[in-house]
């Protein structure tokens, strides 16, 4: 399987930061934020935004998830997967970003988080 994660074949975009591995669509500078809460906020502020966090777990290989893996000690946060309302709506076809608009952005959001995980299992690991 080829990494889904090509510029131009996604609604959202994958900013991603783990010592280890190159996830994602562009890298997250952790460094300049406070906290993972105050990354996401600073993120959905400057693109006006949906975000969702993202997991990464480690122990029978290398999975991806919008949601915490159980076992803490090889999983974490590792970013967000983010889109603009501005694109959401370019995308829908319309002028206002509605609540059921939104909705549907999250749900193609977590299908491409869902086929980024399924690449990451089928490979082994990242770029």
């Amino acid at each position: 399987m080829d990494n889904p994660r090509q510029p131009g074949n996604n609604l959202g975009i994958m900013y991603c930061a783990h010592r280890k591995y190159t996830l994602g669509d562009r890298p997250l500078y952790t460094e300049v934020y406070a906290s993972w809460q105050d990354a996401a906020k600073q993120l959905s502020k400057m693109y006006d935004a949906v975000c969702l966090p993202l997991y990464i777990g480690e122990q029978y290989g290398l999975s991806i998830d919008t949601h915490p893996f159980p076992n803490r000690w090889d999983s974490g946060q590792v970013g967000f997967i983010v889109v603009s309302k501005y694109v959401v709506t370019r995308h829908f076809g319309t002028i206002y970003c509605t609540k059921k608009l939104i909705a549907k952005a999250k749900n193609i959001l977590l299908a491409e988080v869902a086929e980024y995980n399924t690449y990451l299992q089928e490979n082994g690991n990242a770029n």
